[in-house]
């Protein structure tokens, strides 16, 4: 009946929280108060008569009760103190960007009805004992029933975040969703890769570990932004079943299932705010999600290594493996390699296992390198150097940001300093400024640090309105953008109780597993901690670790759950979490190999091979588009469209690229926007702003370089990719100043400037 009432009272408040109906809810608004406060009290007075309570559950389970509400305690007065000072909320003049997309308060509170029913049914229905039977056969190392949840949540997920953004709108001429900033870049790289040229022809690049795995999609997906967009999200779909995994790790299936759903309705508030709020979501060619990806498993795999201290070896190579595919992915995954290292030697000190840890922790860095060396010895025949990323990335930013504001010109390439220059400059500014500035690099370094903790604790809900009822159902407005937000009582009440199921579930963590229950927590704050040393918090940079909030919010939830079912007597167990034989809690095929040696090299090869397949990617491909002469691309154009071409536009073409400073180059021509007068556009890193209103490209040729064709209007329409296209213009530098653009599987293939009657290229 509760339940009932509830729904009508939510759907009724929800149909009539547009402003047309502003007069009807004010008036009807406290008769659904009434109505939903009638139907609570009605509920509790018939439990009351018909439950026997057992208050005896509260005194069982007090070990476990009482150091969580310590916890939560200290948390509350730790917000308390950081709310009254500001400190951590003040913006800082660097990197201090938006907070990331939060849970809903009814998202959170249909896990809680979800996991309270399965719950009640499982504990107190039997299950017949040959499905029994079925459901605990192995797959792949795990159960069945635990393969059909996954199964499950990949369906929901592809369901849910598979949905039409509103008010998404494309570049001109053609209105679609191209790739565009960081997405622009990522696509360059693999357009060039898969043409024969080399990641970005051949430079140093970040996140190619990522941009390999796109290249792979594109062979199945096409250029088609929005196939590409499909793969990668029956990729990262995986996402809440890995959450499942270490959920039921760290407690049973009933909180591994809360995780899933949880980080399938944190994507799809991202995906439904892409048109009002800056994200980073499945949906994008961004690095962050399948970076978070990454994290997860690395996480799971360390959770179950240090659970099995030295009975298995294999988890040390797969934590290695993953973790250094994630380095590759994003950098700052990096810190957590020392994290590793000292949580692993904890655990094996405690029990006395030294000898076994040399020999995990010599396995798990054996597969970190390689698949990282690989990379740095292609980066060193590239630059002279052994370095992982590019300097533009991670070490200019940090010294841009390690400086005065007014000196941030300084921090570019000088005429021709090399990367290792560059980079060993930017170095030595950025140390000289924590010399000269200890107390400032202190202060913006905590502040970014408590600025992460507080955005990794607001994913959890804290918007509840009994006003206005739109963004307790579906997201409409930003309303976690606000800086400072406002927290009045009802918000405060919010962040209260999620800080109490997030204590009580770190405290079970930790008493059930020790060191091994706080991996996730210290993998966040190791994450957190580079992000606050590159003067770096909120935005997207956080996302990768941020599900640690309702990862341990999901184990205090479902413990005290059972609680309160104790006391209902509706079950008759109470915190009981699944207890697993350490041997038994995964079970791999290669587990059975006698020869533990064969099979570590067995893995270690493998992982090998996918480092070597980075750079054998730039060497294997043949090379579609190589270096030709100018007048030889020419010759070519005016053989075979001459007879098209009116005399004079021939004689012109010949006499034009007879000229200084003219180019021709054939490639792959992608991405083209409309941009009006001095407008720049930064997803095409080669375009610099010009005066006229133009088109701009990226062509991918021996090497990727920005065009721009000037023309009026954006009355032309280009295709998202044009193979076999011919440029001939001039050079600019930075780009090609087009005066015509040949398409040679296009029926009308010439497309010319405004001003291509320019006989010759003019500086």
């Amino acid at each position: 009946m509760l339940f009932f009432v509830f729904l009508i009272n939510w759907t009724g408040l929800v149909v009539l929280s547009s402003d047309r109906y502003l007069a009807l809810r004010s008036r009807l608004l406290p008769f659904f108060i009434w109505l939903f406060c009638v139907c609570v009290l009605t509920t509790l007075w018939l439990i009351h008569r018909k439950i026997n309570f057992r208050l005896q559950a509260i005194k069982e389970h007090k070990k476990t009760l009482l150091p969580g509400l310590s916890v939560w305690l200290f948390l509350l007065i730790v917000w308390s103190i950081f709310r009254l000072t500001g400190f951590g909320w003040e913006p800082d003049n660097f990197g201090w960007g938006r907070r990331m997309v939060p849970l809903l308060s009814w998202q959170v509170g249909f896990v809680w009805v979800l996991v309270s029913t399965a719950i009640f049914i499982c504990r107190n229905n039997q299950i017949k004992e040959s499905l029994r039977r079925f459901l605990n056969k192995r797959v792949c190392g795990l159960p069945v029933k635990d393969c059909i949840v996954i199964l499950s949540l990949w369906i929901f997920a592809m369901c849910l975040w598979y949905v039409q953004i509103p008010g998404v709108q494309g570049y001109p001429p053609e209105s679609v969703s191209n790739p565009d900033r960081d997405s622009a870049l990522y696509e360059v790289s693999i357009q060039s890769l898969l043409l024969g040229d080399g990641f970005y022809g051949h430079k140093l690049v970040s996140r190619p570990f990522y941009m390999f795995g796109l290249a792979i999609i594109h062979l199945f997906s096409g250029n088609s932004y929005a196939n590409i967009a499909f793969f990668q999200t029956m990729v990262i779909a995986f996402l809440p079943g890995v959450l499942y995994l270490i959920g039921k790790t760290l407690g049973n299936r009933y909180i591994g299932l809360a995780l899933g759903i949880f980080a399938i309705f944190r994507e799809f508030n991202s995906i439904l705010s892409t048109h009002f709020s800056i994200v980073s979501n499945s949906r994008m060619i961004m690095s962050d999600v399948p970076a978070t990806l990454g994290i997860c498993l690395a996480t799971l795999f360390c959770i179950i290594w240090l659970i099995k201290a030295g009975n298995s070896h294999y988890w040390s190579i797969l934590t290695g493996g993953i973790l250094a595919c994630t380095i590759l992915v994003r950098m700052q995954t990096l810190v957590l390699i020392p994290v590793i290292i000292i949580l692993s030697l904890l655990v094996f000190s405690l029990q006395k296992r030294i000898r076994f840890w040399i020999n995990d922790i010599a396995l798990f860095l054996s597969a970190v390198l390689v698949i990282l060396i690989p990379w740095m010895v292609r980066n060193y025949y590239c630059v002279g150097t052994f370095v992982l990323d590019e300097p533009y990335t991670q070490t200019k930013m940090i010294a841009e940001r390690y400086t005065e504001k007014e000196r941030i010109k300084d921090f570019s390439s000088l005429p021709g300093e090399s990367d290792a220059d560059f980079s060993k400059r930017l170095t030595e500014s950025t140390l000289d400024f924590i010399k000269s500035h200890p107390q400032k690099v202190i202060e913006f370094t905590a502040s970014h640090f408590v600025r992460n903790l507080n955005d990794t604790f607001l994913v959890l809900p804290y918007e509840l309105s009994v006003t206005d009822f739109r963004d307790n159902a579906v997201i409409s407005r930003a309303f976690w953008h606000p800086f400072i937000p406002e927290f009045g009582l009802l918000r405060n009440l919010l962040i209260g109780l999620d800080l109490l199921f997030f204590s009580l579930g770190l405290v079970f963590a930790i008493q059930r597993f020790g060191i091994a229950g706080t991996v996730p927590l210290v993998f966040n704050l190791a994450y957190n901690f580079s992000n606050a040393v590159s003067r770096n918090s909120g935005y997207r940079y956080m996302l990768p670790v941020d599900w640690i909030s309702y990862l341990y919010y999901g184990i205090g939830m479902v413990a005290c759950i059972h609680v309160l079912l104790c006391i209902t007597g509706l079950i008759n167990r109470g915190i009981t979490f699944e207890h697993y034989n350490k041997s038994q809690m995964f079970e791999l095929p290669t587990q059975k190999t006698t020869n533990r040696l064969f099979s570590a090299s067995t893995m270690l090869a493998a992982f090998c091979l996918i480092g070597l397949s980075l750079p054998l990617s730039e060497v294997l491909i043949p090379q579609k588009y190589p270096p030709m002469a100018k007048e030889v691309i020419v010759n070519e154009v005016i053989s075979k469209y001459g007879e098209t071409l009116p005399v004079e536009e021939v004689d012109r073409l010949r006499s034009f690229v007879d000229s200084p400073n003219s180019v021709a180059v054939r490639g792959l021509l992608m991405l083209p926007k409309f941009l009006p007068s001095n407008g720049n556009h930064s997803s095409l890193p080669a375009v610099t702003p010009i005066d006229d209103p133009r088109y701009v490209f990226m062509l991918i040729a021996d090497k990727p370089v920005g065009v721009a064709l000037i023309q009026e209007d954006n009355s032309i329409k280009f295709p998202d990719f044009s193979e076999n296209a011919v440029i001939i213009g001039c050079d600019r530098g930075s780009l090609i100043d087009a005066k015509y653009i040949l398409l040679e599987n296009e029926e009308l293939p010439i497309y010319r400037s405004e001003d291509y009657a320019e006989s010759s290229c003019q500086k």
